[in-house]
């Protein structure tokens, strides 16, 4: 009885540490980058000139292409991969509201098996960003190699349904890039709640393109990892909120009938006060950080992390790309 009681209290305090170094590390972060973007502001000279193209595919919804646009840094572009004939209606819908044209284009053959049957530009000058890439689907993969063979800039950050920029977020990535120009930098990995890579384009084609085992065997001198939040998704966050606290539910509840049967009531004590106390934190800093990122959101990768820590191929493979399929 006394070891169930001393490994329930040190689970339970480990938690509660490990919520609070994150939330001190994701706090401070969030300090550094607003003054970072503050004092950066308006000098793209400064940043090294690093340019990065944003790839978005499995889109749904035209908001995320808005979004995607609203940046202002000099050296960036938006490639909207989609399959016309998978999904007419947003393609058309994109064409439409950004006067796209069919425009002829030689495509490189640094990867193959890429499937584009055409690529459309805006012949609006506010517009010149974006870059529609009609290809045949075949995986997210293959989209994302498609992309990548049209992109013009050295830096690729993929994108799927949904997920949407924070404010600055290139600029802010442009400065962790410049500030480490000595150094070869194949990624930069946002290690936030919602998790995003950034990904050399040279470092792709070399290893023939996207797959789910394309950061294997990166020598850590060349990853760069910033516990800022750079991306958040746009998920109806009422659908969200009633699935986080059903998981909750679903724990607790059974370990508190266990440790009623069990053990005592201090020991239930000590349970729900340390589920308030991760709550709290969570709670504390998603709002230092960015008002664009919800409680139940960070909650929800906070149990995705749990569960992804104890998978067997965490023991046994290397390391994975996590976030090319689609987010809950």
């Amino acid at each position: 009885m006394q070891t169930i009681h001393i490994i329930i209290l040190s689970l339970l305090t480990l938690a509660v540490c490990y919520t609070l170094i994150r939330a001190i590390s994701i706090t401070r972060a969030a300090a550094a980058y607003r003054f970072l973007i503050a004092n950066a502001a308006g000098g793209c000279e400064s940043l090294g000139f690093t340019g990065c193209s944003i790839i978005c595919y499995d889109v749904n919804d035209i908001e995320q292409i808005e979004n995607l646009l609203q940046t202002e840094y000099n050296r960036y572009e938006v490639l909207a991969v989609i399959d016309s004939r998978l999904n007419p209606d947003i393609f058309y819908t994109i064409v439409k509201r950004y006067g796209l044209i069919n425009v002829n284009a030689i495509i490189s053959n640094e990867l193959p098996d890429t499937h584009i049957r055409a690529l459309y530009r805006s012949r609006q000058r506010r517009f010149r960003r974006l870059v529609l890439i009609d290809e045949a689907h075949t995986s997210p993969y293959n989209s994302l190699n498609c992309a990548t063979l049209v992109a013009a800039y050295e830096y690729i950050i993929p994108l799927n349904a949904s997920m949407l920029l924070r404010e600055r977020a290139i600029e802010y990535a442009a400065i962790l890039i410049s500030e480490n120009h000595q150094q070869s930098i194949a990624v930069i990995h946002s290690s936030a709640d919602q998790e995003c890579y950034i990904i050399k384009r040279e470092y792709i084609i070399r290893h023939r393109g996207f797959s789910a085992t394309l950061l294997r065997n990166i020598p850590a001198s060349q990853i760069i990892t910033t516990p800022t939040p750079l991306i958040y998704s746009a998920n109806s966050k009422e659908t969200l909120r009633y699935k986080v606290w059903g998981i909750v539910c679903a724990v607790l509840l059974p370990l508190i009938i266990i440790e009623s049967i069990w053990a005592d009531g201090l020991l239930i004590m000590a349970t729900l006060l340390s589920a308030l106390l991760i709550f709290l934190l969570i709670k504390y800093y998603t709002t230092a950080a960015d008002c664009t990122i919800c409680p139940e959101r960070a909650m929800l990768c906070y149990f995705r992390r749990i569960r992804r820590f104890f998978m067997v191929e965490n023991f046994f493979c290397d390391k994975i790309i996590c976030n090319f399929t689609k987010e809950t």
